[in-house]
This record gives C-alpha cells, sequence and structure tokens, in this order.
C-alpha cells in the first residue's frame, strides 16, 4: 500500500504493507504527475514503514519506470528506511540519478524533511 500526503512542494510516500503495481498506477504515479505540473524540481520524501512487505514484481517495475519517464522532475529523494538491502539499493540507483538522493534512518524523518526543504 501507498498513502501519499504533499507538503508545501514536498510529496511524502508512505509505503505499507506489501506494495503493488495497482499502488503505482493508482496512488503514486498520479501524485508524482501532479505535484511535477504543480512544482517543477519536486521533493520526494519515502518513508518505509515498519509493516512494510516488499514488493511485487510489477511494483518494482513500476518503480524503475517512475524514476526513468520523470528523470529531470526530481530534486531531492530522501528515503527513510531501516531496510539494509533497501538502503544500499536507494544507495546505489542514487549515483545515476541527476539529483541528490540521501537516506536516513527511521528515526530521522524531521531531519529528511529539514534536508529536502534546504537549498
Amino acid at each position: 500500500m501507498i498513502e501519499v500526503k504533499h507538503h508545501h512542494g514536498r510529496l511524502e510516500a508512505v509505503l505499507s504493507g506489501k506494495v503493488t503495481q495497482q499502488d503505482y498506477v493508482d496512488i503514486l504515479d498520479p501524485a508524482v504527475d501532479a505535484a511535477l505540473a504543480a512544482h517543477p524540481g519536486l521533493k520526494m520524501l519515502v518513508i518505509v514503514a515498519p509493516d512494510f512487505d516488499g514488493y511485487d514484481m510489477g511494483a518494482a517495475w513500476e518503480d524503475m519506470r517512475l524514476g526513468l519517464s520523470r528523470w529531470r522532475g526530481f530534486d531531492k529523494i530522501a528515503v527513510v528506511t531501516d531496510l539494509a538491502w533497501m538502503a544500499v539499493a536507494v544507495r546505489a540507483a542514487g549515483v545515476f540519478m541527476p539529483c541528490p538522493v540521501k537516506v536516513f534512518d527511521p528515526e530521522a524523518v524531521p531531519l529528511a524533511r529539514h534536508w529536502l526543504d534546504t537549498v
């Protein structure tokens, strides 16, 4: 499941339970498109909830497609997770992103928001 919130030019997505391809198609993709239309240079915070149970194969594909199809739309991306595999994957993918990407521990959500909101 993906829950999306908008905060003054920042888009926050909370991933919980099993995240599916349909979650991307119905929830995250439209939210990212709307946010990019309103705020070029989108700042995005992804929070991985403690009950996150992984992606299905379609969601993994959609996640990659989302980043590639909106390659230049992001200003900064912060990911909050305590999952080592996800932190490693985000850091590895972040090397290739045209914007800064940073991983934060779950207790550092306020710090992640502050990092996104600074120039």
